[in-house]
């Protein structure tokens, strides 16, 4: 399975990193939230903004200053309403969330 892929341009805000979770209603979460372990090793959350709950969709949007070059690891993190218990995605290896410098 070949490791999911974010690239982005150092500064740039847009576009908002989108996602699906395919066939699950959104509203069984409590959050949902994007984590990213910067090269450094400081770590940058942002929280989701639904967009369409039930067709599982939302996304992630960032401010000014907080896209930094490098090659970086990403997870999106879940808490269930039901039980509070976290979940993990990808569960296998982090995501590639890689930024380049600009020109």
């Amino acid at each position: 399975m070949a490791v999911p892929q974010v690239l982005y341009v150092e500064s740039d805000m847009l576009p908002d990193l989108s996602f699906e979770f395919e066939g699950i209603n959104l509203s069984i979460y409590t959050s949902i939230t994007l984590r990213v372990r910067r090269e450094d090793g400081t770590l940058l959350t942002r929280l989701a903004t639904i967009d369409d709950a039930a067709g599982g969709l939302g996304h992630f949007a960032f401010a000014a200053g907080e896209i930094t070059p490098g090659n970086h690891e990403a997870e999106i993190r879940t808490i269930r309403a039901s039980d509070s218990k976290a979940e993990t995605y990808p569960d296998d290896q982090p995501i590639q969330f890689i930024v380049r410098e600009q020109v």
